[in-house]
């Protein structure tokens, strides 16, 4: 169960899951939430050097047209992909991966990743050819109601058999933007979970305000099942981003110069990916839970959207047409207020889309994406206003 506040407790909702309800009477204005930052997230490839890694700045907001601060300032190159808008930030950033005094195993990880990157890009340029022909090509073209549970399980075993052979060889199979993405979010949320289960310096984050730990990410909603279901192209994606991952376990094993507490977390972290079980618990627990990154654009105005991250305990404020709390952004907090006065017992929601779109469109966006018919007390009325 989520982790309780003075203001709200976790409970089950009338129309299944769970949400949070109002403790007590609370005032218009009053910030309920207030996350340090996400348990897992990603910026986008293409904003990686625009958008500081530890706390979202923009650089354009600043005025700049790219971050300069590397996670390795001696590296020329790379900078094992994460940059920052300033040292403070990128000591921050470490200071909450750091696993019995030691980085450089993240260090070791990241570049590890950077290298098969290069590697599948050289692949790409030169056309190679895969030395074994991908056995998941089919499920491309899979449809929704080929997507079951047994057919999902039996799918995941199979990739599991296949990866123990097929990490031995070069990765030559390209990877999207997206996809690459995806890559990092889940290296992001498998770091924190090795720095948790090793590490005597890192505290269990298990305030609400925290980032939570990995049993509060765990304790999401599992949404694999109705995701694959609406979107049956993406297993394949799932799957192959699997394969990828495991590829960088033999890169791992390869490092060399790094000290005895670097080894026992590259160990770890190598034995998280030796099955898909957390790489399918990160995956099913995106969809529906997590918040998008956007940039700071005036209220009103069209905004950007930089990355994503799972703040894990604002996942428990679910959707309403008339939400009664927002959030905003600060830094990499995420922020909730209320918007009008709060009745005890009252559930306190926020909402996922344009709440002023006509009904059939917000339906359909709701349904799409969170797998779910809203049926506040706008839609029913909306709904009404239309029968017969």
């Amino acid at each position: 169960m989520g982790v309780d506040t003075a203001f709200y407790s976790i409970e089950p909702t009338p129309y299944g899951g769970r949400g949070a309800f109002a403790r007590h009477q609370i005032a218009k204005g009053q910030v309920i939430l207030e996350t340090t930052g996400p348990y897992a997230g990603v910026i986008f490839r293409k904003f990686r050097r625009e958008v500081c890694g530890a706390c979202f700045a923009y650089a354009f907001e600043s005025g700049k047209n790219k971050w300069s601060v590397r996670l390795v300032e001696e590296e020329a190159v790379g900078g094992a992909g994460l940059w920052f808008c300033s040292s403070e930030c990128r000591d921050d950033w470490i200071s909450e991966r750091v696993c019995n005094g030691d980085i450089t195993w993240v260090l070791d990880l990241y570049r590890a990743l950077e290298r098969l990157i290069d590697q599948m890009s050289k692949a790409g340029r030169k056309k190679v050819k895969a030395a074994n022909s991908n056995p998941f090509h089919y499920l491309e073209n899979v449809s929704a109601d080929q997507i079951t549970q047994s057919f999902l399980e039996a799918t995941w075993k199979q990739a599991e058999e296949l990866s123990r052979y097929d990490a031995k060889h070069e990765w030559t199979e390209e990877l999207n933007e997206f996809e690459l993405d995806t890559v990092r979010y889940i290296l992001d949320g498998l770091v924190r979970k090795v720095s948790e289960h090793l590490s005597s310096t890192v505290k269990s984050d298990r305030s609400p305000h925290g980032t939570g730990t990995w049993e509060d990410f765990a304790q999401l909603q599992d949404n694999e099942l109705p995701f694959l279901i609406s979107k049956p192209y993406l297993l394949s994606s799932h799957i192959k981003t699997y394969l990828f991952i495991r590829h960088l376990c033999p890169l791992l094993k390869r490092s060399k110069g790094s000290c005895s507490e670097s080894q026992t977390s590259i160990s770890k972290i190598s034995e998280y990916l030796e099955t898909p079980t957390f790489v399918r618990m990160l995956l099913s627990r995106d969809p529906g839970n997590v918040f998008g990154i956007w940039d700071m654009a005036p209220e009103g105005e069209e905004s950007e959207m930089l990355g994503w991250g799972a703040f894990t305990f604002a996942s428990y404020f679910n959707h309403s047409c008339i939400p009664n709390i927002k959030k905003r952004r600060d830094k990499q907090k995420l922020i909730f207020y209320t918007l009008r006065d709060i009745q005890q017992g009252e559930e306190m929601c926020i909402s996922y889309t344009d709440e002023t779109a006509p009904l059939k469109e917000r339906r359909a966006l709701l349904n799409r994406n969170w797998f779910f018919q809203c049926c506040c007390a706008k839609c029913h009325d909306e709904q009404n206003e239309v029968a017969p």
